[in-house]
């Protein structure tokens, strides 16, 4: 890593990365994704993690320790960039998702432990059990029931989570609310059961087992008995 690159935030370092990075045969491969992506009106850009530690390894360990606060980084960094190579389409699209793929070290099932919480991972195994494709909640619209007003409001973990109070300054109650599915944002997602392979089994252990959820695009991609690679951050539940 160079000296400037080491002075750069995050998010310069990886709209740099998008910019600059080239292959072995000298193409730019995230400015072409980009451009191959507002020309097939998707938006989600998958990056190899191996360019990303060739690139600048300190921001691979960053984004591995702490994904929480980068892959966002790393969102904001490709829809900049997208705006450089379809200006359009970004507008139309607001945002980026960004998935890493391919860390180079597979952590076994049976080591994952309070210490991988809320970190970058990736394990390997057999695919058990897949729940159906259900919709999930990423932005809920709430209609106060006094005045109308629709308060959007980011979504995250199990539970559905209601404003605190109306946003309308004319307002200002704190509910009742009632969400407005038209106007919420919803994706596919899908609970899959991973267990570990039988090669791996130390003598005379049960295999282990972790519960995962796929979003978007990654939704039914895989069947029980399927032998899969997951890259994915631990969360305690």
């Amino acid at each position: 890593m160079t000296e400037k690159g080491s002075r750069q935030n995050p998010e310069d370092r990886l709209r740099d990365f998008y910019n600059s990075y080239r292959n072995e045969t000298g193409d730019r491969v995230y400015r072409v994704q980009l451009a191959q992506l507002a020309a097939a009106r998707q938006h989600i850009l998958n990056v190899s993690f191996q360019d990303v530690i060739s690139f600048d390894d300190s921001l691979a360990k960053g984004i591995v320790e702490n994904p929480d606060t980068l892959l966002p980084v790393a969102e904001k960094a490709a829809l900049a960039q997208l705006r450089v190579e379809a200006p359009d389409y970004a507008e139309e699209v607001l945002s980026l998702r960004v998935r890493f793929r391919g860390l180079p070290t597979t952590l076994p099932l049976r080591e994952l432990g309070s210490d991988h919480v809320n970190r970058l991972v990736r394990v390997d195994g057999i695919l058990v059990r897949a729940s159906p494709v259900k919709p999930f909640l990423t932005v809920g619209a709430f209609k106060c029931r006094r005045c109308g007003f629709l308060t959007q409001l980011e979504q995250s973990g199990t539970f559905m989570m209601e404003p605190t109070r109306c946003a309308n300054p004319a307002c200002g109650r704190l509910g009742p609310f009632e969400i407005s599915q038209p106007d919420s944002v919803f994706i596919n997602f899908q609970e899959v059961r991973v267990q570990e392979k039988l090669e791996d089994l130390p003598p005379g252990q049960t295999p282990r087992w972790l519960e995962a959820r796929l979003t978007e695009d990654l939704v039914d991609l895989a069947r029980p008995g399927d032998h899969v690679s997951i890259c994915g951050i631990v969360r305690a539940i």
